[in-house]
């Protein structure tokens, strides 16, 4: 009995123990302070968080090595908004201009001998023709553009000689009678000459003008035509220095070639014309001195205009035109009597012609331009005479159709 009772008293204990423990209170626990372990360098590490009073801890957590499956976090980066540029129009851009040096002196492009291919509706014509006198099929022609061509063919086949720019546009060709027949080029720059046809040219002086020849007497010695001051101006030195020339004559500009007999070296011609118009024709000696001469009924424009001036050595005719389209000669314009000078009409082209008598070639071909005052342009002509008729051939210019 007394056993049987001690037994229950063991398991009440039990009971009761065993519902105190449930409830949460056991005997004291000594708290020891949490050592913090610093992180280590493992690629592969769990770490257990210890401690009653602590929260449950959670699962261990895995910091996996670079060579894992597992996708990289993403890496923090400092955040910086990009300044927004707006777009702008896009301008466009100014043409670009090509300055071209002016040269001390003109330069030969560098052009083929064949001839160029012509191009339609330019309003060209040639203003001033030289034939060389020891090759009469050597042609220098004189473009109202500024190109200086030549033709070592009778005008068969050209080559371009020099373009001059704006402020270097010739104005004027001469050619010297004596060999080896130098060319010289009067711009708007100055003289040059070349003393390879046109090949190369030197500068000589500033002076400009409208016409420039050589006497046949002495190479050094030149005439030049300009305007006003500068009417008629003489060089005795090749051009280095010049002189006015202009005693009795009159008008605003020469609109001609100064022609000097080759038979007479002190008989010169030109043809001056007036600021508003009409011509007058003037016969000077070396000296500078000038008489005017009865001229032809010509009917000249207001303004200026190049009027053409040609002479025949062989027959001793003038030629000239006028822009009533009529081609005069005269056979006496040496005649010691000024007054006794005449004029007759040689051919007559119709009203919107107007010839300019440009040069004598071999046999006594005559050169013309045939200006037409309608397109202001006009064919380079080479006429031959037979008594009182006339035949005439067209030399074709590159550029011109």
């Amino acid at each position: 009995m007394n056993q049987k009772a001690h037994s229950w008293r063991w398991l009440l204990i039990l009971v009761i123990w065993g519902g105190l423990t449930g409830c949460g209170l056991s005997s004291p626990t000594p708290i020891t302070e949490r050592q913090t372990t610093p992180p280590t360098a493992s690629p592969s590490l769990t770490v257990p968080l210890t401690g009653s009073a602590s929260p449950p801890a959670p699962s261990p957590t895995t910091l996996t090595s670079p060579t894992s499956t597992r996708p990289p976090a993403s890496r923090p980066t400092a955040t910086h908004t990009p300044t927004a540029i707006s777009p702008t129009a896009t301008a466009t851009p100014a043409p670009t201009v090509t300055v071209t040096p002016v040269p001390a002196s003109p330069t030969r492009p560098a052009v083929s001998p064949t001839p160029m291919i012509p191009t339609p509706a330019l309003t060209t014509y040639v203003r001033q023709l030289v034939v060389v006198p020891t090759s009469p099929e050597m042609l220098i022609a004189l473009l109202d553009d500024g190109r200086l061509l030549r033709s070592s063919d009778g005008g068969r086949h050209w080559l371009l000689l020099y373009t001059g720019q704006k402020e270097t546009q010739p104005r004027a060709v001469g050619v010297d009678y004596n060999p080896p027949h130098p060319l010289y080029l009067l711009t708007r720059q100055g003289l040059y000459r070349s003393p390879d046809y046109g090949d190369n040219f030197e500068f000589i002086n500033g002076i400009t003008g409208t016409a420039i020849t050589v006497s046949y007497e002495n190479a050094a010695h030149l005439w030049l035509g300009g305007s006003n001051e500068q009417l008629i101006m003489k060089s005795g030195d090749g051009g280095q220095t010049w002189l006015p020339a202009r005693i009795g004559i009159s008008g605003y500009q020469v609109v001609s070639p100064i022609f000097i007999n080759p038979h007479d070296g002190n008989m010169l011609l030109v043809i001056t014309q007036g600021k508003r118009g009409g011509a007058a024709l003037y016969r000077g000696t070396r000296d500078g001195t000038w008489t005017k001469l009865p001229s032809p009924p010509w009917l000249v424009p207001t303004g200026l205009t190049p009027i053409g001036l040609a002479w025949d050595n062989e027959q001793r005719i003038l030629y000239t035109g006028d822009i009533d389209g009529k081609l005069y000669h005269n056979l006496n314009v040496e005649a010691l009597d000024q007054t006794t000078v005449t004029w007759e009409v040689s051919y007559d082209f119709g009203r919107q012609k107007f010839p300019f008598a440009l040069a004598i070639g071999a046999g006594s071909e005559l050169y013309i331009t045939l200006y037409d005052k309608t397109t202001y342009s006009g064919p380079l002509l080479r006429g031959t005479r037979q008594d009182t008729d006339w035949s005439w051939q067209e030399i074709s210019l590159p550029n011109r159709f």
